[in-house]
């Protein structure tokens, strides 16, 4: 899960790095843990052909967001948590990516 405090230039690194990795091109860091516009690049790439839903979860959990990928027969490919909306996308995309070493 990330957290308020995660939202930083590092964790834009790391996550445009892993990205970069993925596609096997260079891509440059942005605002992806701090802009949701950006964030919805990430889903781009993890989900191109899948569909993927943001809510809140709310409840007893103390998780505002939970952003899940699932493929065309319903298998849930990424899930990610966080504080915000483009927080829970950028946890889905480096749990997905920590997957597709």
């Amino acid at each position: 899960m990330l957290r308020t405090y995660d939202a930083h230039a590092g964790t834009d690194r790391e996550i445009a790095a892993a990205a970069a990795r993925i596609r096997g091109e260079p891509l440059m860091a942005e605002r992806f843990t701090r802009e949701r516009e950006a964030a919805d690049r990430l889903r781009a790439i993890m989900c191109p052909e899948y569909s993927g839903e943001i809510r809140r979860a709310g409840g007893e959990t103390g998780l505002p967001f939970v952003y899940m990928c699932r493929n065309r027969h319903g298998a849930l490919v990424a899930m990610g948590e966080g504080d915000t909306e483009a927080l829970a996308i950028c946890d889905a995309f480096l749990r997905f990516a920590i997957r597709t070493k």
